[in-house]
């Protein structure tokens, strides 16, 4: 599931920066695209971790609750209508919801890839 889940957010992530290098002269729109598709995979892929319990599950609540508080923030801001200009609102829609995802894959390479040493059994008790 951890590697499934990886790969999925990669190739939406490799397709974020293709459409956003894509329409760059657009303001970059289309990389709202492929936003659409990998914020509700992550919110879902970090509920589902966080319902089973596994490793880092610290990261993936503050991650989670940080991402609840973006959108209520995102849907306050748009319901009431404040007026932004058109380039004020795609960075706000798309500069903190990248930081977002960068920071969740970040999480997900180090469960899908842990760092571990090969120690030796040569005095263990030691650390160099």
């Amino acid at each position: 599931m951890k590697r499934l889940d990886f790969f999925v957010q990669t190739i939406l992530i490799l397709l974020g920066l293709f459409l956003f290098f894509f329409s760059i002269n657009d303001g970059g729109a289309l990389i709202l695209l492929a936003q659409l598709l990998l914020g509700p995979w992550q919110l879902i892929s970090a509920c589902c971790y966080i319902r089973f319990r596994t490793v880092l599950q610290k990261e993936r609540v503050l991650h989670l609750t940080i991402s609840c508080l973006y959108l209520a923030l995102l849907f306050t801001a748009f319901r009431e209508s404040f007026y932004f200009t058109k380039t004020f609102d795609m960075l706000i829609i798309i500069i903190p919801s990248w930081i977002l995802a960068i920071c969740y894959y970040i999480i997900t390479w180090r469960i899908t890839f842990p760092n571990t040493k090969n120690r030796s059994s040569f005095l263990p008790h030691l650390n160099f």
